[in-house]
């Protein structure tokens, strides 16, 4: 599946004509890679993260032990995650600085600023949360939820005005076609980057899933804004993620080197949705990150049941530990997540191939 997805981005696009399901052209800023004929535009996006991903992962995974990033692990959590204590977190630095830098190589576009930074901010809110959770003698499980919660709102509110300053407000409505949001957009891009920081770092619980997942929901994203060669900075970007998605998960497979941390689910949550609002696609988010949706939703059962009723729905929330406690190993989690969200994101891409 993988495989089809990265030979049809890095194939030359068809020339088409504008359609009703196309956000407005965005200025793009020319890079040294634009002067290189097709494909290696898009190649160069996605192999430059994930092959120097590779050689500087192991390196970076040293850096985080010497420094005292080991992951504290839960005492209520599965009895096999007890041996994952120790395991360097906050590797998500790894994979953002590896986007970043291939932007600088690749892509400069002025256009990217509120995506990136979305990034910077929930990245540095995930870093805090990591290091309270990693140094603290007393919390042991970060900052608070309501803490967090302001600070994201805050962050969302702030990026939606700027999308809304820059007349980023074009959505397209499944089967419907594209609707110019207005002010409205405020709001809901604020709710996005919250929902999804959130999602991801709940999914961020067991190893190869949430790499796994945002690698795909990432990939399908660049699918579904490439063909009208509107949108050539969001591609990259969404490429590179997928680059250096692809290569912290080489190190992230059961059993995993080292992980995301808050400061990779968070950031990258955040980047997520950003560039889905800056492509028009917020109103495809819940298919696209149909298993962070799930493992949400789970959480907001879990916690309603035993306090209205005082019983459990699952065995364990979020979702993927109910499945682990039913027997089901860690291949087999991040196995299926990665398959429901290709499935999600093969629904995605459908919808969006549908005549005017």
């Amino acid at each position: 599946m993988i495989a089809g997805l990265l030979v049809a981005l890095v194939s030359p696009a068809p020339s088409l004509k504008a359609s009703p399901h196309v956000v407005a052209p965005a200025t793009h800023h020319v890079s040294l890679f634009d002067h290189l004929p097709q494909p290696w535009p898009p190649a160069v996006a996605l192999l430059l993260p994930l092959l120097l991903g590779l050689v500087v992962t192991p390196w970076a995974i040293g850096f985080l032990a010497r420094h005292g990033m080991g992951q504290r692990i839960r005492e209520e959590g599965p009895q096999s995650h007890a041996v994952k204590g120790g395991t360097p977190t906050s590797g998500g630095l790894i994979v953002i600085a590896l986007v970043l830098g291939t932007l600088l190589v690749v892509d400069r576009s002025r256009t990217l600023l509120p995506v990136l930074a979305a990034l910077a901010l929930g990245a540095a809110l995930g870093l805090i949360d990591d290091l309270v959770t990693v140094r603290s003698r007393s919390w042991t499980r970060g900052l608070l939820a309501r803490q967090k919660i302001v600070v994201q709102l805050a962050i969302g509110l702030a990026i939606g005005v700027w999308f809304f300053a820059q007349h980023m407000d074009h959505q397209v409505v499944p089967l419907l076609g594209t609707w110019r949001m207005g002010v409205l957009i405020v709001p809901v891009a604020a709710l996005a980057l919250v929902a999804a920081s959130n999602a991801f770092n709940l999914t961020d619980g067991s190893d190869g899933l949430a790499p796994g997942v945002i690698v795909l929901v990432a990939l399908v994203m660049a699918l579904m804004l490439r063909p009208g060669g509107h949108q050539v900075a969001l591609v990259r970007l969404l490429l590179a993620m997928v680059g250096a998605g692809l290569a912290f998960l080489a190190y992230n497979l059961p059993p995993a080197r080292v992980f995301l941390g808050g400061v990779g689910s968070e950031g990258l949550g955040m980047l997520i949705a950003a560039a889905a609002i800056a492509g028009g696609l917020v109103w495809y988010l819940p298919l696209l990150a149909l298993v962070p949706l799930l493992e949400t939703l789970s959480v907001i059962v879990q916690v309603y049941s035993f306090k209205t009723r005082g019983k459990r729905v699952f065995r364990m929330s979020p979702l993927h530990h109910h499945f682990e406690l039913g027997g089901w190993s860690e291949w087999r989690v991040a196995g299926s997540a990665w398959l429901a969200t290709g499935i999600a994101g093969t629904l995605s891409l459908l919808l969006t191939r549908r005549p005017a």
